[in-house]
């Protein structure tokens, strides 16, 4: 066998290090400021004006108006499917959620479930207990399905006989 001739490596310079600028000095910290006690309102609000600011009905969702959207379509379908498994167990609210999400991606099928959530008239079928219809914001819903291509004539003029 005959002999390799040997490898020479050149020689690789490092790159030079430049100088890091120090960081500027710390400005002094300034002492803590001592605790003191909050003086108490003035002025306490009677019992009566704090239940009803707590009784006041919250107005509806305002969802007529905003304009269509185009979300992603695969996401759309799981977060629909995902809230009519959750309405199907009677979990209205955690439904809602999803449902709300669905709508955001410009799903009418979502704006009509959602319109169903809040109906008296549908409301009953979901089987809860405790949770109370919503005639403004069932129409509001109703609207907003309509708007997205959804056929919902006969519930919104039910609705808006009933008023």
């Amino acid at each position: 066998m005959a002999a390799e001739p040997p490898v020479l490596l050149a020689a690789v310079e490092a790159p030079p290090v430049l100088p890091v600028p120090a960081p500027p000095p710390a400005a002094p910290a300034a002492p803590p400021e001592p605790l003191r006690a909050e003086a108490p309102p003035a002025e306490v609000p009677p019992a009566e004006a704090v239940a009803a600011v707590d009784a006041a009905p919250e107005p509806p969702p305002a969802v007529a108006e905003a304009p269509p959207r185009q979300g992603d379509p695969m996401l759309t379908a799981v977060l629909l499917r995902r809230g009519h498994a959750l309405l199907g167990l009677g979990d209205i609210s955690g439904a809602r959620r999803f449902l709300e999400r669905a709508e955001a991606g410009g799903s009418a099928e979502a704006a009509l479930s959602l319109a169903e959530t809040y109906d008296p008239r549908t409301l009953a079928g979901f089987r809860t207990r405790g949770l109370q219809p919503d005639p403004l914001a069932a129409l509001a819903w109703y609207r907003r399905a309509a708007a997205l291509g959804a056929a919902v004539g006969p519930q919104i003029a039910a609705l808006e006989s009933s008023r």
